[in-house]
């Protein structure tokens, strides 16, 4: 097994772990606050459910994270972990440590974020380059 595999391995693994531990102490403390939350709401609560919807958010893209992660380590047992999934080339390993279930490396995500953007339907308004646009 390669040091690189190991390193990659440790650093999936504490990631989920955190991410675990995070998601527990959010659902608890929603769990508490929902016990202690009155059953009749008042103009009051709309601060309080503004709040909500945002924790249920970062619960969401922290579920998310950890599905990601999963799927990552799959990858690394499978050997197709760290290798940009478009050039083949190795994803670099600071890229990995800031977002462990990258799939491509910068320049690859880059161009492909880049084509995003020139097909979006916002950027062809923007520019003028639809019917609907008056031209």
């Amino acid at each position: 097994m390669s040091s690189r595999y190991s390193e990659l391995r440790q650093l999936l693994l504490v990631r989920q772990d955190d991410l675990r531990r995070e998601l527990r102490g959010r659902f608890q403390s929603a769990q508490e606050k929902d016990a202690r939350r009155p059953l009749a709401h008042d103009d009051n609560d709309v601060s309080a459910d503004a709040q909500e919807d945002i924790n249920l958010a970062v619960i969401q893209i922290k579920s998310d994270a950890l599905s990601h992660i999963a799927e990552a380590l799959v990858r690394l047992d499978h050997g197709q972990y760290g290798d940009c999934v478009d050039c083949g080339e190795q994803i670099a390993a600071n890229r990995l440590r800031a977002l462990p279930f990258a799939t491509r490396c910068r320049a690859c995500e880059e161009s492909r974020e880049a084509e995003a953007r020139r097909r979006s339907p916002w950027n062809r308004v923007r520019i003028g380059l639809t019917s609907d646009a008056g031209g």
